[in-house]
């Protein structure tokens, strides 16, 4: 999911779409932690955390959300349509990944009236800041570890004016 986020942000979409089909499809990626043994850990010889089981529902979710967003700067406003109706029906509330539905709620409300990617940002990043438990930290480091990148409001959509 980041090597799909880097590759969008370098403008190079069929690639990120690529790395985010992968995240959603792929069954053999694994969780962060599979309750593996890892001496050299922080852990020492504990094993670490038992697997997360709602990661792959949530990170699909916001999988599917990138990839609309994606579709949107490519000015593919059915695939873009296709994703966001993905979103909404498969993350109803109560389901881990609804806080990305509602984020893309937020992106698609501005879009369709403004048909503009940057408006439309503006829009998602107000709801990822004022929803940051739910949709920064199950992304970075405060789930991953704090070796791994953090995720602030701007980088859920930053493609902004």
């Amino acid at each position: 999911i980041q090597d799909g986020d880097d590759a969008a942000l370098a403008g190079r979409y069929d690639r990120a779409l690529a790395f985010y089909e992968q995240a959603i499809s792929d069954e053999g990626l694994l969780g962060w932690s599979q309750g593996q043994l890892w001496p050299d850990s922080a852990y020492g010889a504990q094993p670490t955390p038992s697997p997360d089981p709602e990661e792959r529902e949530r990170l699909t979710a916001y999988a599917l959300y990138r990839m609309m967003l994606v579709y949107a700067l490519q000015a593919d406003r059915a695939k873009a349509q296709s994703a966001f109706d993905q979103l909404q029906t498969e993350y109803p509330e109560g389901a881990a990944g609804q806080a990305y539905a509602r984020l893309a709620a937020a992106f698609w409300d501005s879009y369709n009236v403004r048909v503009n990617v940057a408006v439309a940002c503006k829009k998602a990043v107000q709801f990822a800041a004022a929803e940051a438990e739910a949709v920064l930290v199950p992304l970075g480091s405060d789930m991953y570890g704090s070796d791994n990148r953090g995720y602030r409001a701007q980088d859920i959509c930053p493609f902004e004016e």
